[in-house]
């Protein structure tokens, strides 16, 4: 009678672990919702400059140079912008829930943005990815 009540308590913890994943899984499936940015719509071609035909190289008379001499040698202010600032999502994050996010991360639909945030890699006039990107 000892092997039977030993072969019982062999049997609750891995039962109990099944049953905390299964209520894992519905919960995640059901109930589970993650904010996801859209993709920033590009800037319109009346918003952006139109190219001038001018190298980057030669700037116009009233510009002073980055690294000019008055700008080394402390004569100057540079004023150098942050090349490392991500892009910042649009402030209405859409809800989606935890089966469409695994659908769009095994796809190549989502994006992890410096910040934390996730933003969706096509617009919304855009198709979705068919095939997972590897």
């Amino acid at each position: 009678m000892a092997e039977r009540g030993a072969t019982r308590r062999r049997m609750i913890l891995p039962a109990v672990l099944i049953l905390a994943g299964a209520v894992g899984l519905v919960y995640g499936f059901a109930f589970h919702e993650v904010a996801v940015h859209p993709k920033p719509e590009p800037p319109k071609a009346e918003d952006a400059a139109p190219p001038t035909g001018v190298p980057p190289e030669v700037l116009p008379p009233d510009e002073e140079p980055i690294f000019s001499p008055d700008v080394l040698f402390g004569g100057g202010s540079a004023e150098v912008p942050d090349l490392t600032a991500a892009p910042e999502p649009p402030a209405e994050p859409n809800i989606f829930r935890e089966s469409r996010v695994v659908k769009e991360v095994t796809i190549g639909g989502l994006e992890r943005l410096p910040s934390g945030s996730i933003m969706l890699t096509y617009g919304p006039n855009e198709a979705p990815p068919k095939t997972c990107p590897t």
